[in-house]
């Protein structure tokens, strides 16, 4: 069947292929599913990716390396498990190295190194996860978190805090849509406004619930809020500066 999630899966497995350009990554494990900036400017590193932009599909074999400040990993510095990922995009930068943006898709195990130059090819194979079934701990933590919801469901909500949020979301999803997409079903949106609509939903949410409890009601909300904007505030202050992660 067309619909059929097994074939569907085995199909994608069948797009990536067996070997393929290695990445090796410092201070970062690239999970599937995860998207990740990189800032690429060692010269093996730079090989793979142009080596992985030169193909349709676009694919490398990201792995973490052991020691991060070792500049030219050899094949015994590196992880055998890693992750096969997308490039989405890819900026030149000034200094003539790169700015990439990954995804990972699946997991995937180096079987052998099949060339070294001018960056690292590897055969890999695919790995699935494992699901543990029956495990107490497995169990305890899916039914945790429910057991912990559950009074607060119980306590009831002002009805104006549904509809208020509800109206707000919609106002979010419809600015989104509104955005052009610019391919992979990636939207872009300012974190202003992102914020903006939070610090909005506090202040609406805060006021009908000091209008139809009691006069300290919406006192959680407006700590919400300054609680966001003290620690706006300290990280302009006392904030280092944000690292990259290099490849």
């Amino acid at each position: 069947m067309a619909g059929d999630p097994d074939s569907k899966k085995k199909t994608v497995a069948e797009e990536i292929p067996n070997v393929l350009p290695l990445l090796p990554v410092r201070d970062l494990v690239v999970f599937p599913y995860m998207i990740a900036p990189l800032r690429v400017s060692r010269p093996i590193s730079l090989d793979a990716v142009n080596a992985a932009l030169a193909s349709e599909e676009r694919l490398c074999f990201i792995v973490a390396q052991r020691e991060s400040s070792d500049e030219d990993p050899k094949p015994g510095a590196l992880y055998r498990t890693g992750t096969v990922g997308v490039i989405m995009r890819m900026r030149k930068l000034s200094d003539g190295g790169l700015k990439i943006l990954v995804q990972g898709l699946c997991r995937a195990r180096i079987q052998r190194f099949v060339s070294d130059s001018p960056c690292y090819r590897v055969r890999m194979e695919r790995t699935e996860d494992r699901v543990l079934k029956g495990s107490p701990s497995v169990e305890l933590m899916l039914t945790l978190p429910e057991r912990s919801v559950r009074p607060v469901i119980r306590l009831g909500e002002p009805p104006s805090f549904r509809s208020d949020e509800v109206r707000l979301w919609m106002l979010a999803g419809t600015l989104s849509r509104s955005m052009p997409v610019p391919g992979r079903g990636v939207v872009p949106m300012p974190a202003l406004i992102v914020i903006g609509l939070w610090i909005v939903l506090q202040f609406v949410n805060g006021i009908g619930a000091i209008a139809q409890t009691s006069e300290t009601g919406g006192v959680a909300y407006m700590a919400h809020v300054g609680g966001f904007l003290a620690g706006l505030v300290l990280t302009f202050l006392f904030g280092g500066r944000r690292t990259e992660v290099t490849a």
